[in-house]
């Protein structure tokens, strides 16, 4: 069973999904057959993540359920967070608001009494960004920071540069300017340090806009350039347009036609 687990990890990782799928049923076949229910919620929640990883999100969502009820099934705590924590996104990609937050409380809940610190902050992260869809703000900003004290005593800098950046979100939208400022430069500058240019890209675009709305044109100006040059690098021609297009809104209020 583990070597088709294997196998299917290395399509999988590939987006060979048709050859992953295969070989994660193969080994579920097996796990079934041995009435291994924490072994077939393990296989199920592979499966999951393929159907999801391709859009197939009401596939996926079946998979869960499923993996979540042989988690319980085999009291195994881990295939019911992970399959909790996978419903939470589903649902949340749905349009499902309150079915992701609480499928992402339970996960939270557990995570919390088995004290499993590290996880914490993608439970937190991901209600935040809940929160966030509803112009909960407030809301949103106490879970992006508490997300972002766990990963600040972590090594995983793009988590924390993430955190920095949803946090910067927040206070944008509560129109503190300032502290938004400085979040995503702070943010950048992590991105920057492990060159991570989606992130950075989203970060220069982001602050290019809080700049125009701030009246600081050229400023906006500036950073609109950079994440259209970083665009262009990464090859992400659907950002590229958009800032193109902002970049045109950003020329024509500063009159350089």
């Amino acid at each position: 069973m583990r070597a088709y687990v294997i196998k299917g990890n290395i399509f999988y990782n590939q987006s060979i999904n048709d050859s992953a799928k295969f070989y994660f049923n193969k080994a579920l076949e097996i796990a079934k057959a041995k009435n291994m229910p924490a072994s077939i919620a393990a296989c199920l929640n592979l499966l999951g993540n393929t159907e999801e990883s391709t859009g197939n999100l009401n596939q996926a969502l079946k998979y869960y359920l499923e993996s979540l009820k042989y988690g319980e099934r085999a009291n195994d705590s881990q295939s019911i967070i992970t399959a909790l924590h996978n419903l939470g996104l589903v649902y949340d990609d749905l349009g499902l608001l309150d079915s992701a937050l609480a499928f992402n409380y339970r996960a939270l809940g557990l995570r919390l009494k088995l004290n499993q610190t590290a996880d914490l902050a993608a439970s937190y992260n991901n209600i935040g960004s809940i929160f966030l869809e509803t112009n909960q703000n407030d809301s949103s900003l106490v879970y992006f920071l508490k997300a972002l004290t766990i990963r600040k005593k972590t090594t995983d800098i793009a988590g924390i540069a993430e955190s920095l950046s949803n946090v910067a979100i927040c206070y944008k939208r509560k129109d503190n300017y300032l502290k938004a400022e400085q979040y995503y430069l702070d943010a950048i500058k992590m991105q920057k340090e492990i060159t991570e240019y989606d992130g950075l890209m989203m970060s220069y675009i982001n602050l290019s806009i809080l700049y125009f709305d701030d009246n600081k044109t050229t400023k906006a100006i500036e950073y609109a350039l950079k994440a259209l040059s970083l665009s262009k690098k990464i090859e992400n021609y659907q950002e590229m347009s958009f800032i193109q297009s902002t970049l045109y809104t950003f020329y024509f209020k500063n009159k350089q036609y």
